[in-house]
């Protein structure tokens, strides 16, 4: 490179951040000897410069796709994940790679620009060094300023490690050049590996095309041999190609499999950096890369007209009143060409099989409208960008557009209502993005049909026509037809769309008018209209339907809905979809008349939104694959896809941000997952997605081995009868988990009647019971897990099962937090542990998910463990601790360890057993013909081991020992016993597939919660709760973690024991062994509570300095607590789960752990006021809703005669309404959020009775001005006020102890009163806080 040249590159490097169009300017006049033309380009390289410049550089869906790193997520979202090479390791610097870890050959590359590769085909004769220089080197170039490429400006630079596939003339390399979404031309380069490369261009039917010079050169007859994968090369570059006008797709095929290389947008630049090529030609059929003149004009590629129809008439002598607008005409193009017999195709990809996505409501509403209006102009393009991948995966994508589209009428973002009416019109830009993100299909029946009046429907329709769009639900013309066929992949489908109202504006169109142009729901319309459409060739029927008001922005469907629906079904409806909710709701079956099971989705919410309440920003794609078999057309899966539209993300506007796009731990990216998680719970919560085991009566025969029967039917879920929901069936037996158990036949007519009352459809019994729904089986017991293993067979995860007598729910909990790091993880909750619960957590088991955790009981009875395993199928089974539980039972430890070992028999030949190796029983066991693993800190063989264990200030951390090498571990919790469980949980993740770095990652993600094991503080005393259960190992166990947390200032601790249940004969040895093990410890007082507590008592006071005290009964142990109990201290809680101690932590602190145990065991009910909703429990009820838009708001301090003493999370989060709010005297805490962003409130005044504000409870309230805190409070939460920005004082009592991080968070005019020498007035000085004695 001579000297000039290296300057004119160094000029244009130090350009391109200054003006990359200059640069682009400069380099292409030095190409190619003309200026460049960006105004009307006309040829292939203009229209490249073109996209580089104004679409490309500002498309984060192209960024991540010019990412060599990145753009393996979209591969896989388009359903191309086999063509990826295999991928060894990402660094973000050289110095991070393990070279000695990488396999002989590999080929390194950096991700942020092209060219940056190592070729490495032996590891031996590598340079490290100058490969650690070169990627350094790679690493501080800027690539993107080169040729002012600004799709590679914010790439993260990164260094990626691959599969070596080979070099030269032995990788053979295709890059094909596909314009929207279509393959055109290959590009093949011979003879690279001897320095004289030549490029060869060939169509897609393997045509020689003389596009290059070296093709030009080439004899008449030249070809090169065909590429054995050529149709999965073409087939890939189509999907991956889909979104974008023009993307050049490189790929491999090495001996007949297909690699994917890269994506690339602007190959040469352009500036003729590429092969020597001609003027080479604009892509067939006048497709446009760029547009003409308006810069939304859409781009096409489809050119074939409509098929000659009759003229229209005028559409205007249907309108029998304003508004009267003038229609816009413009000329048809189509991208599914409509054929003569009146249906629309497209080339086909597949035969016989088709993914469709379904999404719903798209609107343009002010806040949308406004922050897309640039210069005049609208551009939602962005809107959509991270989710057209999705829909490029699809062969059909099908959405409701509920706007109207009228130029002469005002727009929604210009003028929110027109006649005191919403008015719903969008400008022509929106359908452009809906265009280019990949739609192909809009629904257009909605309640805003006529807010334009006739005329706007007409330029609505011509617009989408122009598009190249297909539609139905609004008409031009009575000769339309009502609905619309299109032909997938040779099946045919008919789409129809129905409205059940139009905002009261029907009087817009005389009673003709209504009947040409409108499609409004009535059932024999529908049924007519499905007859016609089956008529017509219609295999499978796709309708959308939009609702009315009775559900909106709720979660579940109306009765009006599920008339409609039924309605559907019966007329012959396949699928149905609807709309209008703004929210969306579950998916759900219905049993047609004529037997067929018809899936519809309740509602998709919206999908393009600017709407305030998050239930409308939460949305999703709903995929649907249909299959031909045995020649009729079936839903062979179905997929939802969650999203969430925030106001802002990545530099765009409301995009719509799928599940994979929320990365990050910041507060929005954490409130999107917990919404995106809510939604799929919404979506997903019956489990009836087809590809998911449905329950439905044929189903339920063949696991039977039953006939099968004539008509189907869909059930919810398979339970015992206590536990029959809703459209359930219901196995009429007594709850147990012992195989040998015979429930009485007297009993029976009582639990068919329970079963029935609670909502069950069919009953499961040994007999005919009545008159009831029965199907009659010879053993209820065999017959629920015969259906539940016909449920677990349709399933494939890694599973993972715990048992053992001591430590199962930690050890689950660790094992969890671990895999769910990196694995879609399904869990047991709770203890969900026995026979009944697990057969139940099966059930809900998704094809989603890759790995499934399950908490596994021992027993009682023996051999429980062996039963549930065959239910679970366990690949890898964890055992915790061979203790003293249940010993009145199994009689000794040594039938606790065989009943544990009974979990074989539900695992493969090649499953694994992770053993505690300091468990005497489980080290000496003989364990025979399976692999068998242990974890230990005393077992020096163990494969598992910890070492080196130090105890933090919040827990602590030890070095694991395995396979050769020290990982160090960093775990948030404290005891010896949680060691040993992620021992086992490194182990597990081993197994699976994990590395050192994400099991470690994962584990220091646990934390203890609830009542097991974890460490709280409440009014400046800390707590230890362990009283989910207990042995007298955990007991123990307990008081040794404990005595090791160091105590604060004057602090003392304090245990309160209660009585260890299922203790068997030796039940008072146990106790004394507690005892004994209390007086040795470090505690200084000691509260007994429990008829068998007094012998813990009775032991302790061996030791004088200790303060023992024995109460009877859990009232008398709460009044002494509570006179005994100062500030820093420190509690230990432990005690057997039936003892109840955290009822004694909720009556002394005011928080709330005994309430899970009481909703978890059905003890709750509802209750409702005029005003709000109230959860009741056995002694008091909490506010769990408000029903109500009234100002002011006075919660009763009884309901039902029971104290109300809480209000539940988020009870008034975001109310617009809510200016005042009386609390009653008996309310003891404010939780999560409870008033976040509760934007009319100014003043609170808590009475004497509270004593928790927690977290976020008042946060962000923007008008909140004096908050008063009455006498009696002790703690306020982490940002109970924060964001508060009006907030200028709150007096805070005395017993206030303990003030959480960030409490007053931006609170910048506040000042703090309280009494001299508070704890509020030691915070404030710390904070910097204006403190005023009172």
């Amino acid at each position: 490179m001579s000297f000039l040249t290296r300057l004119e590159t160094r000029a244009m490097y130090l350009l391109a951040p200054i003006s990359p169009v200059l640069c682009s300017r400069w380099r292409f006049r030095r190409t190619f000897s003309r200026p460049l033309d960006l105004r009307t380009p006309r040829t292939l390289n203009e229209k490249l410069m073109w996209l580089k410049l104004r679409r490309y550089g500002s498309d984060p869906l192209v960024t991540r796709c010019a990412d060599k790193y990145a753009v393996r997520d979209y591969v896989e979202s388009c359903g191309c994940g086999d063509i990826l090479n295999e991928l060894y390791g990402v660094w973000d610097r050289p110095r991070d790679i393990p070279w000695d870890a990488l396999p002989h050959a590999f080929v390194l590359k950096c991700n942020h620009g092209c060219g940056y590769n190592i070729l490495c085909p032996d590891k031996s004769a590598l340079d490290r060094e100058a490969a650690v220089r070169t990627l350094n080197k790679w690493l501080r170039h800027d690539f993107w300023r080169d040729f002012a490429e600004l799709q590679y400006r914010p790439i993260p630079k990164k260094i990626v490690c691959e599969r070596f596939l080979g070099h030269g003339d032995d990788l053979p390399d295709y890059k094909i050049y596909c314009f929207h979404g279509q393959p055109r031309y290959i590009l093949v380069c011979e003879g690279r590996s001897h320095g004289k490369p030549k490029f060869y261009f060939f169509d897609p039917d393997w045509h020689f095309l003389p596009i290059t010079r070296d093709g030009q050169a080439a004899p008449p007859d030249f070809t090169l041999p065909r590429p054995a994968g050529l149709a999965h090369m073409l087939s890939a570059a189509a999907r991956l190609s889909q979104p974008f006008s023009f993307v050049r797709v490189d790929l491999y095929d090495v001996e007949g499999r297909v690699y994917f290389g890269e994506l690339t947008f602007t190959p040469g630049a352009p500036a003729g950096d590429g092969p020597p090529v001609r003027q080479p030609p604009d892509p067939p059929n006048g497709a446009n890369l760029t547009p003409q003149g308006r810069k939304d004009t859409p781009m096409a590629f489809w050119n074939t007209k409509k098929p000659q129809t009759p003229p229209e008439p005028d559409i205007r002598i249907y309108e029998a009143e304003p508004p009267h607008y003038e229609p816009v005409e413009h000329p048809p193009r189509f991208r599914y060409a409509l054929s003569t017999d009146g249906v629309y195709r497209k080339p086909a990809l597949r035969q016989d099989k088709a993914l469709i996505s379904c999404v719903g409501d798209m609107l343009a509403e002010e806040k949308l409208y406004k922050s897309h209006l640039i210069g005049g102009r609208t551009d939602f393009h962005d809107v959509f960008a991270f989710v057209r991948p999705y829909f490029a995966a699809s062969d059909l994508t099908v959405g409701n557009l509920e706007t109207m589209l009228c130029a002469a009428a005002p727009y929604t973002g210009e003028q929110y209502k027109v006649d005191g009416k919403y008015h719903c019109n969008a400008p022509q830009s929106l359908l452009d993005a809906v265009r280019q993100a990949g739609f192909d299909f809009l629904m257009l029946a909605n309640n805003h049909n006529l807010d334009c009046g006739a005329a706007g429907i007409r330029e609505t329709l011509n617009r989408i026509d122009d598009a190249g769009l297909m539609r139905t639900g609004l008409f031009a013309a009575p000769s339309e037809r009502r609905f619309a066929l299109v032909e997938v992949n040779g099946i045919r489908l008919a789409l129809l769309s129905w409205s059940t109202w139009y905002n009261r504006n029907e009087t817009r169109l005389t009673d003709e008018g209504r009947r040409a142009l409108l499609n409004e729901y009535a059932p024999d319309r529908a049924a007519s209209d499905i007859a016609a459409a089956r008529a017509a060739g219609a295999e499978f029927v796709l309708t959308y339907i939009h609702w009315g008001v009775d559900a909106e922005y709720k979660t579940e469907p109306s009765a009006s809905m599920r008339r409609m629906a039924q309605e559907l079904a019966d007329a012959g409806a396949d699928y149905i979809v609807g709309s209008h909710t703004h929210s969306v709701q579950p998916h759900d079956l219905i049993t047609a008349r004529d037997g067929r099971i018809v899936p519809v989705a309740w509602s998709m919410g919206n999908f393009v939104t600017s709407e305030l309440m998050s239930v409308s920003r939460s949305t999703g794609i709903l995929q649907i694959e249909l299959t031909r078999q045995n020649g009729k057309v079936r839903v062979t899966g179905e997929t939802f896809l969650p999203c969430y539209i925030p106001d802002s993300a990545c530099g765009l506007s409301y995009p719509v941000l799928p599940e994979r796009s929320i990365t990050g731990e910041g507060k929005q990216a954490m409130q999107m997952k917990e919404a995106i998680k809510k939604v799929k719970g919404i979506f997903t919560k019956n489990g009836n997605m087809t590809g998911e085991w449905i329950l439905t009566k044929k189903n339920i025969c063949a696991a039977l081995g039953l006939p099968a029967p004539a008509a189907d039917e869909v059930y919810t879920k398979l339970n015992f009868a206590m536990d029959a929901r809703p459209g359930c069936i219901a196995l009429v037996s007594d709850i147990t988990s012992d195989k040998n158990y015979r429930t009485p036949r007297e009993k029976l007519p009582e639990l068919a009647e329970t079963a029935m009352q609670k909502g069950a459809k069919l009953l499961l019994a040994t007999e005919q019971i009545g008159d009831y729904p029965c199907m009659v089986v010879d053993d209820t017991f065999q017959a629920y897990a015969r259906i539940v293993r016909a449920c677990r067979a349709c399933y494939t995860p890694k599973t993972i099962s715990i048992t053992g007598s001591i430590g199962k729910t930690t050890a689950t909990e660790l094992i969890y937090t671990v895999v769910n790091s990196k694995f879609n993880t399904h869990r047991n909750t709770g203890s969900a542990n026995n026979f009944r619960y697990c057969g139940s957590v099966v059930q809900d088991l998704k094809q989603e998910h890759q790995v499934y955790v399950q908490e596994l009981m021992e027993g009682p009875p023996y051999g429980a463990a062996a039963s549930i395993a065959q239910l679970v199928r366990p690949d890898i089974a964890v055992m915790t601790l061979v203790g003293t539980s249940h010993m009145e039972i199994f009689g000794s430890q040594q039938r606790i360890w065989e009943s544990c070992l009974g979990v074989q028999e539900g695992m493969p030949a090649d499953g694994v057993l992770i053993l505690n190796g300091d468990d005497p029983f489980q080290r000496n066991a003989e364990i025979k013909d399976r692999k068998a693993l242990y974890y230990g800190i005393a077992d020096e063989r163990a494969d598992y081991r910890a070492v080196n264990i130090k105890n933090l200030e919040m827990g602590m951390s030890f070095d694991v020992q395995h396979d050769g090498t020290v990982t160090q571990v960093v775990l948030h919790c404290f005891g010896r016993h949680n060691i040993l469980y992620a021992l086992a949980a490194f182990a597990a993740g081993k197994l699976i597939g994990m590395t050192d770095k994400e099991i470690t990652d994962g584990i220091a993600r646990y934390r203890t919660s609830g009542i097991r094991q974890n460490l709280v503080s409440y009014g400046g005393v800390r707590l230890y709760l362990d009283c989910y259960n207990a042995s007298v190992e955990s007991m123990q166990s307990a008081l040794t973690t404990v005595s090791a947390i160091p105590v604060n200032g004057q602090g003392r601790r304090i245990a309160v024991l209660a009585d260890i249940k299922e203790g068997g004969a030796d039940v008072v040895e146990y106790h004394r062994q507690v005892g004994r093990a209390a007086a040795a410890s470090q505690f200084n007082a000691l509260f007994c509570y429990g008829d068998d507590a007094r012998y813990i008592a009775e032991e302790a006071r061996a030791n004088a300095a200790l303060d023992v005290h024995y109460f009877p009964t859990k009232a008398e142990l709460t009044d002494a607590l509570r006179a005994y109990i100062r500030e820093q201290d420190l509690l230990l809680f432990k005690g057997s789960h039936s003892m109840e101690l955290e009822d004694v932590v909720d009556k002394l602190f005011g928080t709330w752990y005994h309430e899970e145990f009481e909703r978890y065991d059905f003890k709750t009910r509802e209750f409702k006021t005029k005003d709000l909703a109230f959860r009741l429990y056995t002694d008091h009820a909490v506010v769990t809703k408000k029903l109500t838009t009234v100002a002011n708001v006075e919660i009763p301090a009884c309901v039902e005669e029971l104290p109300v003493m809480g209000i539940e999370r988020s009870v008034f989060s975001g109310s617009k309404y809510t200016e005042s709010v009386t609390f009653p005297d008996t309310l003891t805490n404010i939780r999560y959020c409870a008033f976040y962003k509760t934007s009319k409130l100014e003043n609170v005044k808590t009475p004497p009775s509270l004593r928790i504000i927690d977290n976020s409870a008042f946060s962000t309230c923007a008008n909140l001005r004096t908050v008063e805190i009455a006498e009696g409070c002790t703690h306020l939460g982490y940002r109970a006020f924060g964001n508060c920005k009006a907030l200028e004082k709150i007096t805070i009592p005395a017993t206030v102890r303990q003030i959480g991080g960030e409490c007053f968070l931006n609170c910048e005019k506040l000042t703090i009163h309280g009494k001299a020498g508070s704890y509020a007035q030691q915070y404030a000085k710390g904070h910097g806080i204006p403190f005023c004695a009172e």
